[in-house]
């Protein structure tokens, strides 16, 4: 199932568990990188393995850091202690070092998504599917994609919408999906950010707060059924 609504939960502090059974989101991304300090990468890499080895009830997904750094050599390790159909969010899409044997043998046989945070990541999206056998989507990251153009990241510029929508066109063309990006800031922000995902065409979308998944899974669920409805 691919995804309209995924949450990313940091794995640098428990998981709430409950709460993430009362919102259910289509998918929940493990995230071992952005928001785990590096003196919390091993504790929250055993805490990742740990939640997912039972079965839960949305497309588990885990963001490992990126296997040329000591952390994501340990995440792709980790990888064998891992149910195979939890997908692969691999970060820094165009980093000067390459995946590595390593993540290619670990990650053969599961479904990998590749984070899309710079221009050169989205101009040459055609490469990285090549980079491994079964890359199932793309994840916009806005805040790094921000850095990468020298522009703001909250509020929301024209052009860094404009370069979601260039990864967007990309996405279609290749026939594979895109999750847009996580959109920070207050209510009427994040509202209008969600607007702008699904007028514009994105498979889903990517969030930080539970009380956000319900929105977002009517949002999409309207379109779904009247493509000219625009919640």
């Amino acid at each position: 199932m691919i995804p309209r609504v995924a949450l990313y939960v940091s794995c640098a502090r428990d998981i709430d568990q409950r709460s993430l059974l009362s919102s259910l989101p289509d998918a929940v991304i493990y995230d071992l990188e952005d928001s785990t300090p590096v003196a919390l990468k091993d504790e929250a890499r055993a805490r990742a393995i740990s939640s997912l080895q039972t079965p839960q009830p949305w497309c588990s997904i885990l963001r490992i850091n990126h296997p040329s750094t000591p952390a994501g050599a340990a995440d792709v390790a980790a990888l064998a202690k891992i149910p195979r159909d939890v997908r692969i969010l691999v970060p820094k899409a165009l980093s000067a070092e390459p995946l590595g044997a390593a993540f290619c043998d670990a990650g053969r046989d599961r479904f990998v998504w590749r984070m899309l945070e710079c221009q050169d990541d989205i101009s040459n999206m055609l490469d990285l599917t090549t980079q491994t056998r079964q890359c199932e989507g793309f994840v916009l990251g806005y805040k790094d994609l921000a850095a990468d153009m020298g522009v703001a990241f909250r509020p929301m510029t024209t052009a860094l919408r404009k370069e979601g929508l260039r990864a967007l066109n990309t996405a279609k063309n290749l026939g594979i999906p895109l999750l847009d990006g996580v959109t920070v800031g207050d209510d009427a922000e994040i509202q209008a950010g969600l607007q702008h995902s699904v007028a514009a065409g994105f498979t889903g979308v990517t969030l930080y707060r539970t009380a956000d998944v319900h929105p977002a899974r009517l949002a999409f669920v309207a379109r779904d059924i009247d493509p000219r409805v625009v919640v």
